[in-house]
């Protein structure tokens, strides 16, 4: 052990060692023979002399690569498009079915036609059990008519974009000088600034700019992120490696970054093998409290291009974060309906007032909502859409029932029963009996003229 301790000590101290003979000449007994109980035979001094410099800047050189060996990430490497991309509007053909949908618990809002009415959906959600706790997430289930496939959009998770970047901003020593619009954002969020929702156009982009450059630390890219004027490496590397398990990124995977209004949102595309199921992943890097967002398809040959125009014509007229609150309460003044304000119906957690008599007005419109969604899948004739829509409305009318038991006097009856009705013409694939269905409003109608007829012959007997 002390022969393994002292052969390494001497390999250390070898450039030292170096250093000293040569001030050492003509001394029988030097200072470095003492230091490294050794001495050293010289067969040809500028031979010993230049491989020792050469191994000393060599060594010193590729210090700062073993970064590249945290994790073996030295051969990882994804598929990613730096640039900047922007969605883009098909051609429109429909111009009257352009409407406003969205929802502030979904965190955003589009103007669209859904791309001359290619697309239909219809709000719902997903019900997992976490340990003992039951965990609803609105969920947007989407039918193509184009490709009879279906799809669903989805909330996968939240986070805080400080924890993420504090990763980055603790061990990188020039990140004041590299990102100073951030770091001042980032200093803020830590303070606790709960006005303080969006980054500025200029932080966005410096965000862009850090994770762009942590998905450059591979042997592939590393030119270039040195080119950059970064040679700190591991702290982009361990930011890189947050995004990919906040993304579940794989080295199969595709990554790019493209605009939705003036949010900039990073995006994973994902083939699953053979069973061709298609996916996508995305969270905005202009929120400091993100959403992470993810799309899937069912098999089909061109499910991908199908996500490409639905998120075309989703997200090209977008509005993200507090915007969607502002649009809520015109919607409510307004009394504006559109599919996805169901969610915040249920959840009730907007900063908004939804007033008792827009969630009247909602209901109805759900109701007449799913009622015309579920003639259009039985009259196509495809199972899938039928079963598409039925296992959607069953989501949504379980969860929606759950908030009625919470808050009795929040909700209506009427409309559980106007859903379990379209339920069973759904089951039965009757459009029929369908289309014989009464909307609450019309039944609230006739109440009341029959009530008014009643208090009429009342009034006749007593005169």
């Amino acid at each position: 052990m002390q022969k393994r301790l002292g052969a390494i000590m001497r390999l250390i101290l070898l450039p030292v060692r170096l250093l000293l003979d040569v001030f050492a000449k003509g001394i029988e007994s030097p200072f470095s023979v003492r230091l490294t109980a050794s001495r050293i035979t010289y067969k040809s001094k500028v031979v010993s002399y230049l491989m020792a410099t050469i191994i000393c800047v060599v060594a010193i050189g590729v210090t700062p690569f073993s970064a590249l060996m945290y994790k073996q990430q030295l051969f990882s490497s994804q598929f990613v498009d730096f640039g900047l991309k922007t969605f883009v509007e098909g051609e429109i053909t429909d111009f009257e079915s352009f409407a406003e949908i969205g929802s502030t618990s979904l965190g955003f809002s589009s103007f669209t036609n859904l791309d001359n009415s290619r697309f239909t959906i219809r709000p719902s959600f997903e019900i997992r059990k976490v340990d003992s706790k039951t965990i609803y997430r609105p969920l947007i289930s989407i039918w193509d008519t184009k490709l009879n496939n279906k799809g669903i959009f989805k909330i996968s998770s939240r986070f805080d974009l400080y924890s993420l970047v504090k990763i980055a901003r603790d061990n990188l020593f020039l990140f004041d000088l590299y990102y100073p619009e951030l770091s001042k954002v980032l200093e803020l969020s830590k303070r606790g600034d709960d006005e303080l929702y969006y980054l500025s156009s200029r932080a966005s982009l410096e965000l862009f700019e850090l994770i762009s450059n942590a998905f450059l630390v591979n042997y592939k890219s590393i030119p270039s992120l040195l080119l950059r004027g970064h040679f700190q490496f591991l702290p982009y590397l361990q930011l890189k490696l947050e995004l990919e398990k906040l993304l579940e990124i794989t080295n199969d995977n595709y990554i790019d970054f493209i605009k939705s209004g003036e949010n900039i949102l990073i995006r994973k595309k994902d083939y699953s093998g053979e069973n061709i199921i298609y996916r996508e992943t995305f969270f905005s890097l202009s929120l400091l409290r993100p959403v992470v967002y993810k799309s899937i398809w069912d098999r089909n040959l061109d499910n991908d291009k199908a996500q490409t125009a639905f998120a075309n014509a989703l997200f090209f007229k977008a509005r993200w974060g507090e915007q969607v609150s502002e649009r809520l309460a015109i919607w409510v003044k307004d009394q504006i309906f559109n599919p996805l304000a169901g969610f915040d119906l249920i959840s009730n957690n907007s900063q908004v007032e939804i007033s008792k008599n827009y969630s009247r007005g909602l209901e109805n419109y759900l109701v007449e909502y799913y009622k015309k969604d579920a003639i259009r899948a039985i009259e196509s004739g495809n199972d899938n859409y039928i079963s598409s829509v039925r296992s959607a409305l069953q989501r949504f009318a379980l969860v929606f029932q759950l908030a009625m038991e919470k808050n009795v006097n929040s909700y209506s009856k009427a409309t559980i029963k106007g859903f379990n009705d379209i339920l069973l013409a759904l089951k039965l694939k009757d459009a029929k009996m369908l289309s014989e269905l009464k909307s609450n409003s019309e039944d609230k109608k006739k109440d009341t003229s029959k009530n008014t007829k009643k208090n009429k012959s009342k009034r006749k007997r007593k005169r």
